[in-house]
Parts: structure tokens; sequence; C-alpha cells
């Protein structure tokens, strides 16, 4: 039994024990890749900055700023006591126990309330997100931009990582 055991540690050792990153099986699996930035309602990823600025005015008056006090970590560093003796005098010198840190950091919490609120306010104008397909067997990783009738797609690495690319679509060239 024991070696059993033994044997399935070093199994998962090996191949690994750790589910997939759920980007990376999404991108097996073929789906898009949902960026958070915007597309315009023509169908083209961006926005016209006066739609932005209008929705970020809207969200402050909607969201105002809460602001809330954050502990922040303190580290005191150990002591060390170091003796000798010259002659028949014993001295010693102690250092360390200095502290770091500590304190209080104020943050907004409302700052991701209110960065939903200007999202919704775009999509009341027509905005929506801009999915990235996977990129197929011999996309152009090298090329990170739709150009001319190229399309913009994505690969993903097992950690979750993402590279963009370009592909020609079928029909295109």
């Amino acid at each position: 039994m024991r070696g059993v055991f033994g044997a399935l540690v070093l199994a998962c050792v090996l191949v690994g024990c750790t589910s997939p990153n759920p980007r990376y099986q999404a991108y097996l699996a073929g789906e898009p890749y949902v960026i958070p930035v915007l597309q315009s309602v023509d169908g083209r990823p961006g926005f016209r900055m006066e739609d932005v600025t209008r929705c970020r005015i809207a969200a402050t008056q909607a969201v105002p700023s809460r602001p809330v006090g954050v502990p922040l970590p303190e580290y005191t560093s150990p002591t060390q006591t170091a003796c000798y003796r010259l002659g028949g005098t014993v001295s010693c010198n102690t250092t360390g126990g200095g502290t770091l840190g500590g304190g209080t950091a104020v943050v907004d919490a409302n700052e991701g309330l209110r960065g939903d609120a200007v999202r919704l306010c775009l999509a009341d104008l027509g905005y929506r997100d801009f999915p990235v397909p996977a990129c197929p067997p011999g996309a152009d990783f090298s090329q990170k931009l739709a150009v001319g009738s190229r399309t913009l797609c994505y690969a993903a690495a097992p950690s979750g990582d993402v590279t963009f690319g370009s592909f020609w679509p079928p029909g295109t060239w």
C-alpha cells in the first residue's frame, strides 16, 4: 500500500495535480477572450473620449467617493545582541528591533463601483465588450494588430497568460 501511495505522489509531482487555468481551458475550447475595452457602435474597438468623459462625470456624481482607512502591514526586525570581552570588561551591542510600515492608508471604497457605473453608462450609449476569437493554427504573433483584412486573435498558455496575434480569415487573401 505504501508503494502505491508513493507512486501516486510521484505521478502528481511529475505530471502535476493542479487543475488547468480556466482561461487556457476556454482558449482550448475555442471561446473568445473578451477584452475589457469597449467597442463602438460600428463594431470597432475604441470609443469617443467625450463619451468617456461624460460617463465619468455622471459616475462621479452617482457614486461619490467613500474614503476608508486600511491598516498597512507592520514588520519589526529581530534583535541580535553581540557581546565581546576586552580585558576585564564585557561590552554588548544590540541591533535590530526597528519597526517598518504600519499605519493606515486611505482608499476609496467606491472606486470599483464607480468604474462599473462608467461601463454601464457607456453600454447605454451603445458600446459593447470587444470579443477576440481564439487564434487558429498558423496565426502570426509578430503582427499584434488587425491591419487591413487581418483579424485580431489570442492564444493562451497553460499559465493563463494571453498573447495576441492576427490571421487572415478564410477567403480574404
